[in-house]
């Protein structure tokens, strides 16, 4: 029961569970670490696996980010974040859907098996409208994934 106390959740889980955990900056709203450091932190750490935030590579190459995580011995569990489908106008639909297609694109380059949704209500429109909104894009989107790279 001590080493339950004195390792991290993060730790215990994987130790458990003996699979990739999701780990994003600690500090909420402080400037974000870059992920060449954290990932090179995380090696150093004995992480074996991360979810990548999309925001994390903003500016850099999916795939060279998903290289250098493979090459330091850990893997991509997933990309996060895609979703948002639901919304009051057509457009906006229209611009979430184009943002995921990017989205499963970014993933594929990276390498990532999967896509963390947030799918979203829209404040004022009634949960099944948003519901319903939500199963359309999801269908839409089918014919995008891609295997990863």
């Amino acid at each position: 029961m001590e080493d339950r106390i004195t390792r991290s959740t993060a730790e215990y889980e994987h130790r458990i569970h003996g699979r990739p955990f999701a780990i994003r900056h600690p500090h909420g709203n402080h400037a974000p670490v870059a992920i060449e450091r954290a990932i090179a932190g995380y090696a150093a750490s004995g992480v074996k696996g991360v979810t990548v935030w999309r925001e994390a590579l903003a500016g850099r190459d999916a795939g060279e980010i998903g290289n250098r995580i493979r090459d330091r011995g850990m893997t991509v569990a997933s990309l996060c974040r895609g979703g948002f489908f639901a919304a009051d106008s057509e457009a906006t639909r229209r611009s979430a859907l184009d943002e995921n297609r990017r989205c499963i694109d970014q993933a594929a380059a990276l390498g990532a098996p999967m896509v963390v949704l947030v799918c979203g209500a829209s404040p004022g429109q009634e949960l099944e409208e948003s519901r319903r909104q939500i199963e359309d894009a999801l269908f839409a989107l089918v014919p995008t994934q891609r295997l990863p790279a």
